[in-house]
């Protein structure tokens, strides 16, 4: 499930990162948008401003009372009304643009009430003045009067409250998000393990409900439809070696006859023996592809064993040269004492083939004969399997595929068309089984090299 762990992180993290941008967003708009209105408020003529201009601006002409340019021009620019209030008899001793319906004399009482900062529907402000009292009026639509008092302490707290809202609003979004998406990580769980299980060669069903319901039923599709075409591919391939296995008994027996008949000439001899070489050749090739089909659709070929490794290797070796000795291929073997009471779980019918076959690769590879070197060592927590020889060794090309299969996603095809293909794929099927590693390199100064690591008990 490593698959939906991985999916998992990305999507909380994603998450995270989505709910601090929009953290870090929201505060960033929250100071444009509020330093954008304090900035235009800010930028006109504030009443505080046009009442400190206005009572600096009035000045004694003769027996009248007039302002300066500068008071004149800010109260034009702000739309502002002004009048002069005489604190002996609360007449108006000096207006400017005073509107019709704005009164030109004033008790105590409508002076009071006009500090409440509204008349006849304008809002008024107020400025004491050695001649009297200086009341300006502003626009009706500019500034709504508030009744009542706020607390000091809210208007002190309120950018943190408005911070702390902000934070709540975040947190309930992320924990709505989770469940939502709880959901839909509990249906996509057999989903992603399905396609695991279909990626490892498994059979697999997937329950068919929930938000992913058509997903699963593609995927049991795609499940039977492959283990279909695996099971007529197993049939086939038993089918070809049973139809073969009889004339090519014939064919080796008939060539081994005429192959040890004396009195027959040397040529015939000869032809005899191609034959026969031939014939072995096609029969390991028959078991190789039924050996292939089996481990990639049926684990329980292995049939685990507890054994040490060091005897096994020696028996291999002398049965390899029971059946195969030829003094144009000698084998040094190389066994290390660090490996002598070594133990290693597996099967041991699988990894004798593994090892057959690359002393096999090493012959057929060099016709004109080569030095084979086994050798056996121990590597940390692994034993070390290596089998070289000093022959023709490999092109680049070709080594560069073969280190393509050495990886968990081994693939026969990479190899089509090689003589090294079928049997060093099923070399690196084998060593996977068993978690094991396989790495080819050139043999310096010539030749090729496997090296085989199993996990040690």
């Amino acid at each position: 499930m490593k698959g939906f762990q991985k999916l998992a992180k990305r999507t909380i993290r994603q998450t995270l990162l989505m709910m601090l941008f929009l953290f870090i967003s929201g505060i960033l708009t929250y100071v444009l948008i509020f330093g954008y209105y304090f900035y235009v408020q800010f930028s006109r003529h504030t009443p505080s401003e046009i009442l400190r201009t206005v009572s600096k601006g009035l000045y004694h002409n003769n027996d009248s009372i007039q302002l300066d340019s500068t008071g004149i021009r800010i109260l034009d620019e702000s739309d502002t009304w002004a009048i002069l209030v005489d604190n002996n008899n609360g007449n108006v001793i000096w207006s400017h643009a005073l509107p019709d319906n704005i009164p030109t004399h004033y008790t105590l009482s409508e002076i009071a009430l006009s500090s409440k900062n509204y008349l006849k529907g304008y809002p008024t402000f107020i400025w004491t003045h050695d001649d009297g009292l200086i009341m300006i009026g502003m626009p009706k639509e500019r500034y709504t009067p508030l009744r009542g008092y706020l607390p000091a302490s809210l208007i002190r707290d309120m950018p943190w409250l408005t911070l702390s809202s902000y934070i709540i609003q975040l947190i309930t979004l992320l924990l709505v998000f989770y469940f939502f998406e709880r959901r839909t990580f509990r249906s996509m769980r057999p989903i992603l393990k399905g396609l695991q299980d279909v990626a490892d060669g498994k059979d697999l069903h997937v329950k068919e409900k929930g938000t992913f319901s058509e997903i699963a039923a593609y995927l049991n599709r795609t499940s039977a439809l492959l283990k279909k075409r695996a099971t007529v591919r197993e049939n086939w391939l038993a089918g070809v070696s049973h139809d073969i296995r009889t004339p090519l008994a014939s064919i080796l027996g008939y060539s081994g006859q005429i192959e040890t008949d004396k009195s027959l000439p040397e040529d015939v001899i000869q032809k005899a023996t191609i034959i026969r070489n031939q014939a072995v050749r096609l029969r390991e090739l028959i078991s190789d592809l039924n050996l292939s089909s089996r481990l990639e659709h049926d684990d329980r070929l292995i049939q685990r064993e507890i054994f040490g490794i060091a005897p096994f290797c020696r028996k291999i070796i002398a049965e390899f040269l029971n059946d195969y000795a030829d003094e144009n291929y000698p084998i040094h073997i190389e066994i290390n004492k660090s490996v002598q009471t070594t133990q290693i779980n597996g099967s041991p019918n699988l990894l004798k083939r593994s090892i057959y076959n690359l002393l096999l690769n090493s012959i057929r590879h060099n016709p004109t004969g080569c030095t084979i070197t086994f050798r056996l060592e121990r590597t940390d927590h692994q034993c070390k399997i290596s089998i070289t020889d000093d022959g023709i060794g490999l092109q680049n090309t070709l080594l560069e595929k073969l280190k393509k299969i050495q990886g968990k996603e081994a693939d026969s095809t990479l190899l089509s068309g090689q003589e090294h293909g079928l049997g060093l794929y099923i070399v690196c099927q084998i060593i996977k089984m068993h978690s094991g590693n396989i790495t080819f390199s050139t043999n310096t100064p010539s030749g090729f090299q496997t090296s085989i690591y199993l996990p040690i008990l």
